[in-house]
């Protein structure tokens, strides 16, 4: 995060003060390196708030970056402050890592039992007992020592990851197929197609932000109690998909799952204004199928995962419909890998 948050600041450092296109790209690039999170010091009971509290800083900032675009819109240099203002965030963001610990997970495979133990106490509370759950990291460290090569291979050809496969890339490739990415990027433009003027076009932008804002903080105070699977088929909503893979492919899963939605992300940013022209309101009626096949996919093939530890994850599919006869039970899974 150290790093990101350096990479974040240059880059917003570089456009805002651009003086040419290959600066801007330069830049651009240096915000994309700089993005990056975790989640997995999350407690159970509060992992789903927290997940989606990534989420509501993400719109929070989205719903800024339109007022100041809104703001500056009647200045010259206007651009240059929009653009410049992301080096504020990488400031925090790099000052706030300074005062992290490490997960207790990373403690653990570098050999650092006791520092572990001490960061998930840390986390958890002085008075908390996490012997149980500190135990659950240690076997789930091991499992992933043991198997930590190959993780891709194992991913794509064994059975018992066929549902992890999957979902890796059915999620992020729905995310995108929706529309919610183009539609966010291209607003202004979308209303000004609709008929606005252009500050009008501006103001509609902040006030999609805001709506989005608003549905993320409701999501927020009841995803725990409804669970993940429900808010996905009624908002649609992101779930960080690293969830639900075990430990010995997690870091495959998710490094598939940022892979495909980057790349889709690219692919629909290069061909949404050409659908635009071409297909006009249609272009809204194809990320309406792709929101109602979502819809279905999610209500038949993803499991809750409400409540479960990361290291337990394994046990949603053993207990699923249809996944249950690809998955095996945990042990047998490590009594194979070792």
């Amino acid at each position: 995060m150290l790093v990101g948050g350096a990479l974040f600041f240059a880059g917003g450092a570089i456009t805002g003060a651009a003086m040419n296109i290959a600066m801007l790209i330069i830049g651009r690039m240096l915000l994309g390196f700089g993005v990056g999170f975790t989640n997995q010091m999350a407690p159970t009971q509060w992992r789903g708030s927290l997940t989606a509290g990534f989420q509501i800083f993400l719109a929070l900032g989205v719903l800024i970056a339109n007022l100041t675009n809104y703001a500056t819109a009647r200045i010259s240099w206007g651009w240059r402050l929009s653009l410049g203002l992301a080096g504020a965030p990488a400031v925090i963001i790099f000052l706030g890592a300074l005062f992290l610990t490490d997960t207790p997970s990373s403690l653990v495979m570098r050999g650092k039992a006791d520092e572990a133990r001490a960061a998930l106490v840390r986390v958890r509370g002085a008075g908390a007992d996490v012997d149980a759950e500190f135990q659950d990291i240690v076997r789930a460290v091991e499992v992933a020592r043991e198997s930590e090569e190959g993780a891709f291979h194992r991913m794509a050809t064994r059975r018992e990851y066929r549902p992890h496969l999957v979902l890796a890339v059915a999620v992020p490739m729905f995310f995108q197929l929706t529309g919610v990415i183009v539609l966010s990027f291209f607003a202004p433009l979308v209303f000004r197609t609709a008929g606005f003027g252009s500050n009008a076009a501006l103001m509609g932008a902040v006030i999609l932000g805001g709506v989005n804002l608003g549905a993320l903080m409701l999501s927020t105070l009841v995803i725990d109690r409804y669970g993940r699977r429900v808010m996905f088929m009624v908002g649609g909503i992101q779930m960080i998909v690293a969830q639900i893979f075990p430990v010995d492919i997690r870091s495959a899963g998710q490094a598939m799952n940022v892979s495909i939605g980057l790349g889709l992300t690219f692919v629909q940013t290069q061909s949404f204004l050409p659908m635009l022209c071409s297909f006009k309101y249609a272009t809204f009626a194809y990320y309406a199928g792709w929101v109602a096949v979502m819809t279905v996919f999610i209500a038949l093939f993803l499991p809750e995962t409400k409540g479960v530890p990361l290291e337990s994850m394994g046990t949603v599919w053993v207990k699923h419909w249809y996944w249950k006869r690809f998955v095996q039970p945990q042990a047998k899974i490590a009594d194979s890998l070792t």
